[in-house]
């Protein structure tokens, strides 16, 4: 009776634990079992890994995304996270990655994440990056204009590489892949980052032979930070930034068509609503978006405008919320 008992009270220990990580000897940190979509959301003394209904799954005490220690804060580490599309989170014994497949957090060691085929990303000092396969740099970055799009995909500046068929394409400057639409890549083009001059933010896709045709008309001159495809490959998203504080979510139709502004009543002049990050797509279709008031002091925009993170139908743009913020997704683009 008292081995029972004993076994019931570690049992209820156990439950009572179980939003909590467990750190194996190699590092890793177990995790209670995620689903294949989620939310992470930085609070002041760690983060919460929550559901796309807002549910708190596991809590991480002393994790952030974005780390007050200096030390954290000039490593390549936190220089590659801004070009991941899911951030690494920073906890009391160094950086991690999350896998949501495996429930596991696993250290980031030597400043090298893996990729698809074998190769790895390597973060150096000074916001340089490399892409290297069987020991041979296939790939050099710099800054804003490096992103990990996927496991297979890496665009530097104008380039972009299947790193798993070593083929690369050129896209057309200030531009950002969105997917792949059949053999059409879909982008979003407008200012590129630290280019003097102005551009409106436009939807085009790229035939194969390099030819572009514009998707909807001109948007407004904003710098096109993220970008990417529904599910179903129907509609595109893009988040455009001001290069200051100010960003907007447009969605439009893959096919070609008008493109919307997520919140907001001019997509020339979005000024005045409250921005709106791209956090990503859920699995049924639905764009998950994070909205903020604007840095300012005046109650510009329209009449009870949202905020917090919702999912958003990018038929009707009808908003269902989930929760009170969140900094990313695990599993974006699903």
């Amino acid at each position: 009776m008292r081995r029972a008992a004993a076994v019931v009270l570690l049992v209820a220990l156990a439950g009572c634990r179980s939003t909590h990580a467990h750190t194996h000897r190699s590092g890793a940190i177990a995790l209670r079992p995620l689903p294949s979509q989620g939310l992470i959301d930085e609070r002041r003394s760690g983060i919460a890994l929550r559901d796309l209904r807002g549910r708190r799954l596991v809590w991480l005490p002393g994790f952030a995304v974005y780390p007050r220690e200096p030390s954290a804060q000039v490593s390549a580490e936190y220089e590659l996270s801004s070009g991941l599309p899911e951030p690494l989170l920073h906890g009391p014994h160094g950086w991690y990655r999350l896998d949501a497949a495996r429930h596991t957090l696993l250290p980031v060691r030597g400043r090298r994440l893996p990729l698809a085929g074998g190769a790895v990303v390597v973060a150096r000092r000074g916001e340089k990056f490399t892409v290297e396969r069987s020991g041979r740099v296939v790939l050099r970055g710099s800054g804003p204009t490096f992103r990990i799009l996927s496991q297979r995909l890496v665009q530097s500046g104008r380039t972009l590489l299947d790193v798993e068929t070593a083929k690369r394409r050129e896209l057309p400057p200030g531009c950002l892949f969105a997917g792949f639409r059949g053999p059409t890549l879909i982008l979003a083009c407008g200012v590129a980052h630290g280019a003097e001059g102005v551009a409106p933010l436009v939807f085009e896709r790229m035939l194969p032979g390099g030819t572009t045709r514009r998707l909807a008309p001109p948007l407004a001159e904003l710098i096109p930070e993220a970008a990417s495809l529904s599910p179903d490959r129907t509609w595109v998203a893009v988040e455009g930034d001001t290069g200051c504080a100010g960003r907007w979510v447009y969605v439009a139709p893959a096919r070609g068509g008008t493109a919307r502004i997520v919140y907001g009543r001019s997509p020339r002049n979005p000024f005045a609503a409250n921005f709106s990050n791209l956090l990503g797509w859920s699995a049924d279709g639905r764009l998950v978006v994070l909205f903020e008031p604007p840095y300012c002091d005046e109650p510009y925009g329209p009449q009870h405008p949202p905020s917090g993170v919702y999912l958003v139908d990018p038929r009707t743009l009808a908003r269902t919320r989930v929760t009170k913020t969140a900094v990313a997704m695990w599993n974006p683009a699903p």
